[in-house]
Parts: structure tokens; C-alpha cells; sequence
């Protein structure tokens, strides 16, 4: 069974973090991102010692997607509601 997106993403924790010194040169601090192993561990894409920046993409064009459905539903729950008060 395919894991339900929206919470899938809710499940990996974005960090952040500072470059060590030596693996970088400028521009260290203060970024922003994802464990690998989290992510591996969640949406068992890639492995977990690497992201790959595609397949996080997709993952968020995917909850996007699925935000874009619930609202529409919420929309029409909504609109079918308020024609049952008038």
C-alpha cells in the first residue's frame, strides 16, 4: 500500500545546520536540510546516505497535488453545506 503523501512529508524533520570548515568555503551556516536516513526511512526513496534532489521534488509535487484534492473536496463539503442553510 502506497503511504499516504501529506503525511509522509510531515514525517521528515527539516534541519538546520553548518557546514564544517573544512567541506566548505563560503556561504556555511545556518542552511537548510533534510537526513538522509530520515528521508530513506520514511518515503524509502534513494538510501540513507544520500537524497536525491529529484525524488524530493516529486515527493512534494505529489503532496501538493494532494492538498490541491482535499481542498477541493473541503470546497464542495463547504458549498454543500451552506446551500443546506439557505
Amino acid at each position: 500500500k502506497k503511504p499516504n503523501i501529506l503525511e509522509a512529508v510531515s514525517n521528515v524533520s527539516v534541519y538546520t545546520y553548518d557546514f564544517k570548515p573544512e567541506f566548505c568555503e563560503k556561504d556555511c551556516k545556518n542552511k537548510l536540510g533534510l537526513i538522509a536516513e530520515d528521508f530513506y526511512n520514511v518515503l524509502e526513496r534513494g538510501n540513507d546516505k544520500t537524497i536525491n534532489g529529484q525524488d524530493v521534488q516529486m515527493a512534494l509535487w505529489m503532496a501538493v497535488q494532494e492538498l490541491v484534492k482535499e481542498n477541493k473536496e473541503l470546497k464542495e463539503r463547504v458549498y454543500a453545506l451552506e446551500k443546506g442553510l439557505h
